[in-house]
């Protein structure tokens, strides 16, 4: 009875993070989504009465990965399963795959985290989730930020914020406090598009 399956293009891959006690596998290829296998093992879980597993998809990161990893995420969606990404993010020309970081030791949960950060930012389905997800991280109150191959300027109005929260604490008790700040923030922040093409120097 496992929680996640997280979902690799290649074998050694997937054997780097089942090395360090996660459940994995492999489609072989980017393009190949695993709709059968996936197909059997919702009809396994309907069967015994168990929650179908959480999907993570962690491809490459390069334009094919990402391309489909946000496909595939829809899709499993649509299919009715609870999917996330998970990136570890190329650093220049370095590139690190996941069992180079099963390796380096870079597979503890803190490391984790990172890698599922930059794929939520893979995933994003707008410029202001995308933002969101950047400042939920850092708090920093300006920021440029690229989404589709165009780039963004996000500004936070810190005075708005805190009184949409205060209103929203006041007047929506049953949300939690995450979707009392998530509501305040989209309702305080400014992203507007500054350029029709993501500039690379």
């Amino acid at each position: 009875d496992v929680e996640e399956i997280w979902i690799f293009e290649g074998i050694f891959k997937a054997i780097g993070l089942l090395h360090n006690g996660i459940t994995a596998t492999s489609t072989l290829t980017t393009n190949n989504y695993p709709s059968e296998a996936l197909a059997a093992l919702a009809a396994q879980c309907e069967a015994n009465g168990r929650e179908r597993p959480r999907l993570v998809f962690a491809y490459d990161d390069d334009p094919a990965g990402h391309s489909f990893t946000r496909k595939y995420c829809r899709r499993a969606k649509e299919e009715g399963w609870e999917a996330a990404a998970a990136l570890s993010p190329s650093r220049g020309a370095a590139k690190r795959d996941w069992d180079d970081l099963h390796r380096l030791d870079r597979l503890k949960p803190k490391d984790l985290e990172e890698y599922r950060y930059h794929g939520a930012l893979v995933i994003a389905e707008s410029a202001q989730e995308k933002a969101n997800l950047i400042y939920s991280r850092f708090g920093t109150t300006q920021f440029p930020l690229d989404f589709e191959q165009r780039l963004y300027w996000f500004k936070l109005d810190l005075d708005a914020f805190g009184k949409v929260l205060e209103k929203f604490q006041d007047d929506y008790p049953d949300m939690t406090r995450e979707e009392q700040r998530l509501e305040a923030l989209a309702e305080s922040n400014c992203v507007v598009e500054i350029c029709n093409c993501k500039p690379t120097p």
